[in-house]
């Protein structure tokens, strides 16, 4: 079902005449063909919240630049009606390299599996009987849907230290705690569009839709895991203490609009991922 609200709500932009332009990703640096991403013509519709929103584009910007990252005929803007927009600078022909970024800025489903919060996970599954969307003796080797919930928490962990949100004595708690990446949260959008954000009013005016029928129940599941985690694995983890709905739904809504799941971009065994500055970039599951 999550997999359809992405389809649905993606924003996928087709260039204006065929290209197969070229990403790089470096931890030195590779290059792979993407399709369908970029044309003279806005690319991306995310919103920065929240004032001095103009400032924060300056600050992911000069971020962007200190960390190594290029974007060799792109740039980032920002306007009041469209939010924040990757677009091109020039004609993007096939197999140039459009920016440059260190894969050493991913932030992937292993590295949350990674966690202490990923062993308090397995501690609080496999001590307790848990009914619903979970399973007695919760497997994170075996089962998909655990290991994109922990991203979803290890993302709010982000999300609460770059925010300033979490305690001092909370930042040691893990190591991912350490990087570099506050100008690119504080650029990322504080809430989404997507169904789970919808109020039931707005809702039911999808009625007697399919879709409506769906986003009932994956609104109810999603609460459910929400519930467990909150009953089984916030009490264990102190980072998380009193995470709100809203703030894991954020990390749901950022997983499914944001990630990549092309494992030719970065080595190793990653399936999906978030890349800082490129996810700017508009682009669906299957890009590469």
């Amino acid at each position: 079902t999550a997999a359809l609200f992405t389809s649905i709500f993606l924003l996928t932009f087709t260039p204006t005449r065929p290209t197969d332009p070229i990403l790089r990703v470096d931890r030195i640096s590779k290059s792979i063909p993407m399709k369908r991403l970029l044309s003279r013509q806005m690319v991306d519709l995310l919103r920065l919240e929240g004032g001095g929103r103009e400032d924060k584009l300056e600050e992911l910007l000069a971020w962007a630049h200190r960390v190594g990252c290029t974007l060799d005929k792109l740039r980032l803007e920002y306007t009041e009606d469209r939010g924040v927009r990757m677009i091109a600078t020039q004609d993007i022909q096939p197999k140039d390299q459009i920016c440059s970024i260190p894969e050493t800025l991913c932030i992937s489903v292993e590295m949350g599996l990674n966690t202490n919060l990923a062993k308090t996970w397995n501690e609080a599954f496999n001590s307790h009987k848990c009914q619903g969307g979970m399973n007695e003796g919760l497997s994170l080797a075996s089962n998909a849907e655990s290991s994109h919930v922990i991203f979803w928490l290890f993302l709010s962990v982000l999300r609460r230290k770059f925010l300033n949100r979490l305690p001092k004595e909370h930042e040691g708690a893990e190591e991912a705690l350490k990087m570099d990446l506050e100008p690119y949260f504080h650029a990322l959008p504080q809430t989404y569009s997507d169904l789970m954000w919808w109020s039931d009013s707005e809702l039911d005016l999808l009625r007697p839709t399919q879709i409506y029928t769906n986003a009932r129940r994956a609104r109810k599941g999603l609460r459910m895991i929400y519930d467990q985690v909150m009953e089984y694995v916030i009490p264990r983890y102190r980072p998380l203490k009193g995470l709100s709905y809203d703030e894991f739904k954020w990390g749901w809504s950022t997983h499914r609009s944001r990630s990549f799941g092309d494992r030719k971009l970065l080595r190793g065994n990653q399936s999906h991922f978030l890349m800082p500055l490129l996810d700017f970039a508009n682009h669906n599951a299957s890009s590469k």
